[in-house]
């Protein structure tokens, strides 16, 4: 897995970083997932984020104390990664001291990351409709690579059907296709014999329920089932991410 952890490292502050700004007071528990999703961020440490990705870099300094940058605080030691608009990046975290040795620069800054799985990721998909589906699934990634391209019969399920609890016997009427280790947004292609193609949206995510990785075939052509969410279970993955009150307290 690509992963690298929140990296302190001591350099020269970097040229065009954005001004010096004290953030003396605010206190955050540290997040315990290992993906910070920006929505959830707490608004002052989203403004450091936007700083870092749109100037380059967000810098801080302060004079006689240790001091930290907010996204330090929210990120704790088990952050590896922040998850922005279906984009992954990691964070580095460069200090520097300045006048005659009584300041302490901080600089945030943030580089787009291929953030991987172990296990392949899979769209799942189920037919509710009262027919058989019969045609291709393709799968192709950001750069129209098609990543896969299955011909499938897959069985009607219809959603009066659903379970309030999935068993096996169930799972085994929704299709399971793994596609991909890189986590991200891809385009899948649902192509029926009897019918016109149509493309939607897929995403693999992770520290987070996965978006639009979950579909139903209707007779209105393929739509996000997120009904399906319990259906395939995810070791490891919480049901929310790390979002924060008002006074910095995890919720």
């Amino acid at each position: 897995m690509n992963r690298r952890a929140l990296l302190a490292a001591t350099t020269a502050t970097l040229a065009g970083a954005a001004g010096c700004l004290a953030n003396m007071g605010d206190s955050y528990e540290p997040c315990h997932e290992n993906v910070l999703v920006y929505d959830r961020l707490p608004d002052p440490v989203k403004a450091e984020v936007d700083t870092a990705l749109e100037e380059g870099a967000y810098e801080t300094t302060s004079f006689l104390v240790e001091d930290e940058l907010r996204y330090e605080r929210v990120a704790g030691r088990s952050v590896d990664a922040l998850r922005k608009d279906g984009t992954y990046y990691e964070a580095r975290v460069e200090s520097s001291t300045s006048w005659a040795g009584l300041g302490r620069t901080r600089t945030l800054s943030f580089e787009e990351t291929a953030f991987t799985s172990d296990t392949p990721a899979e769209l799942l998909v189920r037919n509710v409709t009262t027919d058989l589906w019969t045609g291709v699934i393709a799968i192709d990634d950001p750069a129209d690579e098609r990543l896969l391209e299955e011909r499938l019969t897959i069985e009607s399920y219809p959603r009066e059907e659903t379970p309030d609890h999935y068993t096996e016997a169930d799972r085994d009427r929704i299709v399971q296709l793994p596609v991909t280790n890189e986590y991200g947004r891809y385009e899948a292609t649902f192509d029926p014999d009897n019918g016109e193609p149509e493309r939607v949206d897929v995403w693999f995510t992770m520290g987070y329920p996965p978006r639009r990785n979950r579909y139903a075939i209707t007779d209105n052509g393929p739509e996000y089932d997120e009904t399906l969410y319990g259906a395939i279970g995810r070791p490891g993955h919480p049901s929310t991410p790390c979002s924060w009150d008002d006074e910095g307290n995890l919720i």
